[in-house]
């Protein structure tokens, strides 16, 4: 039988060396600190396992030293300005309340995403950023935004750098997610 095997006993069963070991085997031993332990136990095996209670918790024999789950230090996590959640135990989430109003930023900045022109059309993709730059290589008649968020206020800064011809940008359409939008319907 393997150590800490079930074994059930009933009435007449012979106690043997080998059965005796495997019970021994199965039990968590208790003592106050490693070298008790090291003491007591002079021929532990790897798995071999025991409580320390001055470190209050389980201690295994790794083959060379003791190991444990050390307890740490976070008593709780309090969400602070513009995040809700927290908790003292288990799984904690802290969110961004979504009805933040106003933030101050100390340091802040950008991913400046390329864009690029064909045919005379700027198309900016949202998912991407919500800034970018272009140098004019053609004259604009259209810009066509793509993944434009379906709720909130979104916004997209694009800086326009003329190249050594003078280019025009004479926005006839914006185009939202492929629907073209006059400017009063365009959210």
């Amino acid at each position: 039988m393997a150590a800490g095997a079930w074994f059930d006993w009933t009435t007449g069963d012979l106690v043997t060396e080998a059965r005796f070991q495997d019970i021994q085997d199965s039990i968590v031993f208790i003592y106050a600190s490693e070298s008790a332990a090291n003491s007591a136990l002079t021929n532990k095996v790897e798995g071999t396992i025991f409580y320390d209670t001055t470190a209050n918790l389980l201690k295994a024999w790794d083959g060379s030293a003791w190991i444990g789950a050390e307890a740490g230090d976070i008593e709780g996590v309090t969400a602070g300005t513009n995040l809700n959640g927290g908790g003292t135990s288990g799984t904690v989430t802290v969110n961004l309340d979504s009805t933040v109003t106003s933030v101050a930023l100390q340091d802040y900045s950008e991913i400046d995403v390329a864009v690029t022109s064909s045919s005379g059309v700027i198309a900016i993709d949202m998912d991407n950023g919500n800034t970018g730059s272009i140098t004019l290589t053609e004259n604009i008649t259209d810009i066509d935004f793509l993944n434009v968020p379906t709720s909130g206020v979104s916004t997209f800064t694009l800086q326009i750098t003329q190249d050594s011809t003078d280019r025009t940008v004479a926005i006839n359409a914006v185009t939202r997610d492929c629907t073209v939008c006059t400017p009063s319907a365009n959210p």
